[in-house]
């Protein structure tokens, strides 16, 4: 008798979840400043992060929920899975190109000329990245709702902050971070 084999999906990198978490709390819902220092996601992951977020920003591919929860966790779950898909796209880069994008992230260099190519690889990884990424587990409200719980346990379930503190951060769902 064979078993059947359950498609899972693996864990999301604590690193993207613990930007993610810092993304969408307030200051003061943080843990504390210990905590933070000791596990800090680093500052690739930050600013990785960040990048991606600034491109979510502008629009993402997806129908967004209209209920104002839902739209939160949604366009949340969608961020880290894109920030996990353009860490896998920095890593196929040839060697060259990838350390030009670890260059300018690890020094902040003044380089107009490395910033600006630097940037250019950055934005073609988010690009790539969204081409290739799955956005049905981000429709599919069981699995946003796995990842949201992930997102929130990123620091431990006793900093998990609750539902209502992050969403009052926004007045509506056209807000969603």
């Amino acid at each position: 008798m064979q078993r059947k084999r359950r498609n899972r999906r693996k864990k999301i990198n604590k690193r993207i979840l613990r930007c993610e978490l810092s993304y969408i709390t307030p200051d003061d819902c943080h843990p504390d400043l210990e905590t933070q220092e000791r596990l800090f996601p680093g500052f690739r992951a930050v600013c990785i992060h960040l990048f991606v977020a600034m491109d979510v920003d502008e629009g993402i591919p997806l129908k967004i929920p209209r209920n104002k929860a839902d739209a939160i966790k949604s366009v949340s779950a969608y961020r880290v899975l894109l920030t996990e898909s353009t860490f896998h796209q920095i890593g196929r880069l040839p060697e060259a190109l990838k350390q030009t994008v670890w260059d300018y992230i690890d020094n902040d260099t003044e380089d107009e000329r490395l910033e600006e190519q630097a940037l250019d690889l950055l934005d073609g990884c988010i690009w790539r990245a969204e081409k290739e990424m799955d956005t049905s587990m981000v429709q599919n409200m069981s699995q946003v709702k796995m990842i949201w719980h992930a997102i929130k346990g990123a620091y431990g379930r006793q900093f998990e902050v609750s539902d209502e503190v992050i969403f009052d951060n926004f007045e509506d769902a056209s807000e969603a971070p």
